[in-house]
């Protein structure tokens, strides 16, 4: 699918004070529109407060349990790595953070609601600043590898306007999930669908997403779908056929 493979270094401080390598492994990305996964995100680094406290090591464990339910994290900082295979897009969609993205290999286009679209190359950086925006990749033959920083920002104000958070084009292609999570989804079918969860998986009906290949995969953009709608996601108990 993909040959662009970075790793992810984290370092720490030791009980005695001095510096080493916490880990380091390949970044793990997982596919946000299944079933194209024509783009991908691994997600480097998730912090919760500002500044971060990094004594005790407590940021890197509720980075390793935290699971997104979005782009950003108010009050603290994302670092994700974003795979864009050739052709794919991500839709439009506005967030409350200023996000710092860079491109490591291929092309990226920003394209901008008010009819603009921006094409930068390898080593170009962009400043995103809370507007409503897509990204392409251009090439159909070289796939793009971007580094984005988001940090937590306040809403754009227009006059009296609140231009707040608007992910509602990502609901169902955004799937961001923990491996575990995933593997869950993998294993469950669509039979522990109750009450609460229909209006989700109507809605996935209504994006002509009922043809799905399997019944699994039908689960998994409802289970996006509630994750984006505000729906806690704690409460859902898998049934396993």
């Amino acid at each position: 699918m993909s040959n662009l493979a970075p790793t992810q270094i984290i370092t720490t401080t030791t009980p005695s004070g001095a510096s080493t390598v916490h880990s380091s492994s390949p970044i793990a990305f997982v596919p946000l529109n299944p079933p194209y996964n024509t783009l991908l995100a691994g997600n480097v680094f998730t912090t919760h407060t500002f500044p971060t406290v990094l004594s005790d090591e407590g940021d890197i464990k509720r980075h390793e349990a935290y699971v997104p339910k979005g782009i950003g994290v108010k009050n603290g900082v994302v670092a994700v790595m974003n795979k864009f295979l050739p052709g794919a897009e991500c839709p439009a969609h506005r967030t409350e953070t200023i996000d710092f993205g860079v491109v490591v290999e291929g092309e990226l286009e920003v394209l901008l609601d008010g009819g603009e679209k921006k094409r930068f190359g390898r080593g170009d950086v962009v400043v995103q600043r809370g507007t409503y925006h897509g990204w392409r990749n251009p090439s159909m033959e070289n796939e793009t590898l971007v580094f984005f920083v988001a940090v937590a920002a306040e809403a754009v104000v227009v006059g009296e306007e609140v231009l707040g958070e608007d992910l509602k084009n990502l609901g169902i292609y955004y799937l961001w999930i923990e491996h575990k999570l995933a593997m869950d989804i993998a294993r469950t079918s669509a039979t522990w669908l109750d009450k609460k969860y229909e209006l989700a998986f109507e809605t996935v009906v209504q994006y002509d997403l009922s043809n799905l290949r399997s019944q699994e995969l039908q689960t998994g953009f409802v289970l996006n779908f509630a994750i984006f709608s505000g729906a806690d996601t704690t409460q859902l108990t898998l049934g396993y056929s």
